[in-house]
Order: C-alpha cells, then sequence, then structure tokens
C-alpha cells in the first residue's frame, strides 16, 4: 500500500546565486505547461496530505502561482506550504499569500544584512527577507525562519537569528548543509559541531521536531528519516525521487508525467523499496538503533559514499562522549502541523520568549 502523504515539488528556477545551493539553480524559463502541472496534481493530491514547494524560487516559475490556485481550489484537503528567500511573498497580494499556503519558511542564513547578502549573493535578499517576515506576521499565518548551518554559522549567528525569531513570531528552522551542488566541502560541518549546536540551543527553544540522529540520544521520540516512507521529490524534469538533494537516474523511482507513471508506482519501484530496506551494518547493535535507524540517508550517501553507511553525525562513528550527550536536556512539543514535520530530516525549534 503506498504510504506517501508528503511531498515536496521544486522548479529550479530561481533568482539567487547562493554559495551552498544544492541545485546550483539559476533563472530560466519554465520547462512546462500549466497543463501539464495540473495533469501531475490531478495524479498525486486525491492520495496526498501536504505539498511542500521549494527549490528554486516559486514566483520565478509562470505557473506556480496558477498551479498552487488550482490546487486549492480542488484539493482543499491538501496543506501547501513554501519556502521563499521572501521574493515569493512580497510579489504576491498579501490576503491570496493567507489563503493559499497553511505555512511558509523564509530562508534567512545570517542576522547580519551584509552577511546574508554575500551568501546568497543577491542585494535584495536581506530586504525580501525581512519585508516577507514582516507581512506573514501581519497576516498571522505560520512562518519559520529556515537557516543553512555550515561550518561558518557561529553561535552568535544562531543568537541573532532566535532574536529575529522572537522579534517576528517565527519558527526557525535548520537546514543541515550538504555537500551537493554549489556547496563546497569547506561549508560542511563536523558531528562534534551539529552536536554543540543542539547543545546550545537546549535551554534558548522548544523544539517542534528534531532529526532522528540526534533523538536517540536525547531520549526523545522522532519519525526516523521519512525519505521513501512516507514522503517524495517531484524535480524539475517531473521525475521522482526520496529526496530534494539526491537526483538523477538511480535515485528516480519515475517521471510523474509518464503514462502509467503514479505514486503507487513510485512507492512500489526497486529504489523506494531499496531505500525503505535500508540496514546499516554498524548499527545492528547500537543502543540507539531503534529511534535513529542509522540517521539521514543523504547524509550518509553525500558524506559518507552509500546509503548502507551511517549518517556522518553520529555520535559514536564520530567516538563523541555519548554519556555527556545523554545529559543534553531538551523540550519536545510538537504542537503545531508544520508541513515540514516530517517531510525530511530536519529540526525546528521555537524560541522561547
Amino acid at each position: 500500500m503506498n504510504k506517501i502523504k508528503k511531498v515536496g515539488w521544486g522548479f529550479e528556477i530561481c533568482n539567487m546565486h547562493c554559495r551552498h545551493c544544492y541545485n546550483s539553480s539559476t533563472e530560466r524559463g519554465c520547462k512546462y505547461t500549466f497543463e501539464q502541472l495540473k495533469e501531475i496534481a490531478d495524479k498525486i493530491c486525491p492520495q496526498i496530505e501536504d505539498i511542500s514547494f521549494g527549490t528554486g524560487e516559486f514566483i520565478c516559475n509562470p505557473n506556480a502561482l496558477d498551479l498552487a490556485r488550482y490546487i486549492k481550489d480542488t484539493y482543499p484537503h491538501v496543506k501547501m506550504a513554501v519556502t521563499s528567500n521572501g521574493s515569493t511573498i512580497v510579489q504576491m497580494e498579501p490576503e491570496e499569500v493567507k489563503r493559499l499556503f497553511s505555512d511558509i519558511d523564509i530562508s534567512l542564513d545570517y542576522p547580519d544584512e551584509k552577511k546574508h547578502c554575500d551568501f546568497r549573493r543577491h542585494e535584495k535578499s536581506w530586504e525580501w527577507a525581512i519585508g516577507a517576515l514582516r507581512v506573514l506576521d501581519e497576516l498571522q499565518v505560520p512562518h519559520s525562519i529556515v537557516t543553512c548551518i555550515t561550518s561558518e554559522t557561529k553561535n552568535e549567528d544562531l543568537e541573532g537569528l532566535l532574536g529575529i525569531a522572537r522579534q517576528y513570531r517565527a519558527n526557525l528552522r535548520f537546514n543541515w548543509f550538504r555537500k551537493v551542488g554549489r556547496g563546497n566541502e569547506d561549508l560542511r560541518i563536523t558531528a562534534r559541531r551539529a552536536w554543540e549546536i543542539i547543545e546550545f540551543l537546549s535551554d534558548k527553544v522548544v523544539f517542534e521536531c528534531i532529526d532522528p540522529i540526534f533523538a536517540g540520544v536525547l531520549g526523545v521520540e522522532a519519525i526516523p528519516c521519512p525519505a521513501g516512507r512516507i514522503s517524495c521529490r517531484i524535480h524539475a524534469s517531473m521525475d521522482i525521487s526520496c529526496y530534494p538533494f539526491l537526483k538523477g537516474a538511480e535515485w528516480s523511482g519515475g517521471n510523474i508525467l509518464d503514462k502509467g507513471i503514479d505514486l503507487d508506482a513510485i512507492y512500489t519501484s526497486a529504489i523506494f523499496q531499496k531505500l525503505r530496506a535500508r540496514k546499516v551494518a554498524a548499527c545492528q547493535d547500537c543502543e540507539f538503533e531503534k529511534t535513529c535507524k542509522g540517521g539521514c540517508i543523504t547524509r550518509a550517501v553525500l558524506h559518507n559514499g552509500s546509503m548502507s553507511e551511517v549518517d556522518d553525525y553520529c555520535p559514536v562513528a564520530a567516538s563523541l562522549d555519548i554519556n555527556r550527550l545523554k545529559r543534553i536536556k531538551i523540550r519536545l512539543q510538537p504542537t503545531s502541523e508544520l508541513v515540514h514535520n516530517g517531510y525530511l530530516c530536519t529540526t525546528i525549534c521555537r524560541p522561547i520568549v
């Protein structure tokens, strides 16, 4: 039985040139017509609960807004979310933002205007992000600041982002950097640094959800890596893979525009079955295996070479002091239904006011 309920959909058309972009998006024309996008919506929407639009900038696709309107009117049970650098939100009519989207993520990587603009390589990136946060706060649409955690992210940056989140009554979501696309090896963080960040945040936030690799050690409940189990990703080619960071023939469960291909066929495809059967030999005798299940598949593949390897934030593999990590106390209160919660391995928190 097909269990995919959460779909990410990326058009890979963007108006920025960010240093860390996993897709290396560039502004270019839309390859598919509205009728083709509508055909895909009609295939997937009867079976799913929500869609997260990301990868590239939503408003850059001339058909994206009409697609969202169609889904909202035809399949009102499907919640839609969008991840934006801010430009989509400041260009849309505010009431339509509120009507179409159940929640919205705004990308903000630094609390400093110059650093953020330099990282995003766009002079308006700060103006758009802050403008969007202001609009969403006024509309009372649930929203999060999404920041890419890299080797350059300092504790003072996190403090600053928490301050902005408080100011605009936003959640804070961490998109832990993966070495793929435009992002270079030097942006990758170590397991030790990842755990330092969790410890740093532990008394400053309430967690909405947390990556399974952290959950096991911290003794809290989390969804194991959902890739291929309850979630999937539609790429600009309309191939469907388990994750936004993994694409190409090796990872494709099929092209959703092809005749006879639907979510049932994707779910039962060879690669999706292989993902669900993932076994990590190094984890078999680990006390945390039942919770983390080897951690995030993408970090295992992109950083350690295979999904049979362990997530490289694994504290056991990194020889960290497990007893010390166990003493970290966090508060986990999943009180809302944010679309990204359960869509992929991610960490979402709410700053303590």
